[in-house]
């Protein structure tokens, strides 16, 4: 665990750079002006949405973007970063640290976490750690990590359905049934073309075919008739 305090360059020689994702214009500001002020930290870029981020990350290098939780479809930013660029870590900020929220995070590939509570040291000890492949968090999130990884071992292989797809997937994969391209359906659902080209691809993976075509005809058999979206 990294010490509170710790400069960001202490085991590379350059910046970490930085990107803040968050709707709330006082964080971004804030937060912004605080960080950059610190030693070893750029701050590259402040966004008030996902598609302003990953504008961001597609024209430079960042190590860490702090995300904050309360924004609209936080997890699917996060999953569209982390896909995008393993170089990037997420840091979930304000998070309230209750299990179910920690695990959620943790699946979509989030590497840090800054509880609603957590001090400044605590946010400079997450990206340290983030940036270095580490985790800092807080003893209740650790043991709620801990304890889904046991949950995970007892658990049998899933079956090749509809359990084994996310909630977010089955909307997707619905609507490719219908005929609908990514961009139609990333309209519909209001979230970023990307992120429906990576739940095409996590939906072709968990079901291991490899066309959009046969995905959704194996759901289709799957689903109650009177399933609804």
């Amino acid at each position: 665990m990294a010490a509170p305090g710790r400069n960001p360059t202490s085991d590379r020689g350059d910046p970490c750079s930085l990107v803040i994702l968050t709707p709330t214009r006082l964080y971004r500001e804030g937060l912004g002006t605080l960080l950059d002020a610190r030693p070893g930290i750029d701050v590259v870029g402040t966004a008030s949405s996902a598609p302003e981020a990953m504008a961001v990350l597609r024209n430079l290098l960042v190590d860490v973007v702090l995300l904050d939780i309360e924004l609209e479809h936080a997890l699917d930013a996060a999953r569209e970063i982390t896909h995008l660029s393993a170089r990037t870590k997420v840091i979930a900020l304000a998070l309230n640290d209750k299990t179910e929220q920690v695990l959620k995070c943790a699946e979509a590939g989030i590497a840090g976490f800054v509880t609603q509570d957590g001090s400044v040291d605590d946010l400079i000890a997450a990206i340290v750690a983030a940036r270095s492949g580490e985790l800092t968090c807080t003893p209740r999130i650790a043991a709620a990590l801990l304890h889904r990884i046991a949950e995970l071992a007892r658990e049998p292989a899933p079956e090749l359905g509809v359990q084994c797809l996310t909630a977010r997937e089955l909307e997707v994969i619905r609507l490719v049934d219908r005929g609908l391209s990514n961009k139609e359906i990333a309209s519909r659902l209001c979230i970023g073309v990307a992120t429906v080209k990576n739940h095409v691809h996590s939906i072709l993976e968990k079901l291991h075919v490899h066309r959009r075509g046969e995905a959704a005809a194996r759901i289709r058999g799957l689903l109650q008739p009177d399933h609804r979206f």
